[in-house]
């Protein structure tokens, strides 16, 4: 049953993808008429003027900057219509050209001698099962094919070729490792949770009672996260009673140097009253200061 449906499927993907491709190809690849757009680049050539050869792409808005002419409307448009919207608005221009003698000449520019061409075409890009998906350079003519062939190929076909038994088992597998993952993840965030709040916190296990895992591994995974909680909380309880007793030896070792200091400065008062009942006798003559 599982082997009938899976072509169905493969050709659903492949509708789609040659869906989105087609929508994405530029319209060279669906008309013969290309149309200009935003992010192609296009070349002015005037005859005799290789001065004037300029590489202008398309900009976002559409537009084309060109000497002599400014901006010119360019997206919507096929090559041979901008290209002779180009030849009007340089019909008729005076160029002033320096011949190798030194001396300048006014020419007046004719249309014909005013060429557009793409220089380069904007890029497609390619989504689904092929090889390289993204942005791929796109060329005239190109088909679908051959944008899937610049691509890598088909990538469904590595699908249809494959062992069903296998891919089945490597997706279990891959199943299986990111519940994992999301577990291990889980009970990490609750014991950090935990750490930082002093309510309890739940553990989230509800979460995993619909999952393929096992209910010991389950378990298994938040006891490992409760066991390094309870180490975390005992080295966080002994450096606790070490800094208290730190604490307690400074306030001792500050009441201490306080006392002292208040019995230098009695000292130190005592040595001033001396000093000045001496002071006072010397002045009266009834002693003598060595």
């Amino acid at each position: 049953m599982a082997r009938r449906a899976l072509p169905f499927i493969n050709c659903v993907f492949v509708i789609s993808w040659i869906v989105a491709l087609f929508s994405a190809l530029p319209a060279q690849a669906q008309s013969s008429a290309y149309r200009l757009a935003p992010g192609d680049v296009l070349q002015l050539t005037i005859v005799g003027f290789p001065d004037l050869k300029q590489r202008s792409p398309v900009n976002v808005d559409g537009d084309v900057m060109l000497p002599l002419v400014g901006n010119v409307k360019a997206s919507g448009q096929t090559v041979a219509e901008f290209s002779a919207l180009v030849k009007s608005r340089f019909g008729n221009k005076v160029v002033q050209q320096r011949g190798s003698d030194g001396r300048g000449s006014t020419i007046v520019l004719a249309p014909d001698e005013v060429t557009i061409d793409i220089l380069e075409y904007r890029p497609i890009y390619l989504r689904g099962d092929v090889g390289k998906p993204g942005e791929q350079l796109f060329r005239p003519g190109m088909t679908v094919r051959q944008a899937v062939a610049v691509a890598g190929g088909y990538d469904l076909l590595r699908f249809r070729n494959g062992n069903p038994v296998q891919e089945s088992a490597k997706l279990r597998g891959d199943a299986m490792s990111a519940w994992s993952d999301i577990l291990f993840q889980q009970a990490a965030v609750w014991r950090m949770r935990t750490e930082t709040s002093d309510q309890d916190v739940d553990m989230g296990k509800a979460f995993f009672d619909k999952s393929p895992l096992a209910k010991t591994m389950i378990d298994s995974a938040f006891q490992r996260q409760a066991d390094q909680l309870a180490t975390r909380r005992s080295e966080q309880q002994r450096e606790e009673t070490y800094l208290k007793s730190v604490i307690s030896q400074s306030d001792s070792r500050i009441q201490l140097l306080t006392e002292q200091q208040k019995n230098e400065e009695e000292s130190s008062k005592q040595d001033i009253d001396d000093f000045e009942r001496v002071a006072k006798l010397y002045e009266k003559g009834n002693t003598s200061i060595t």
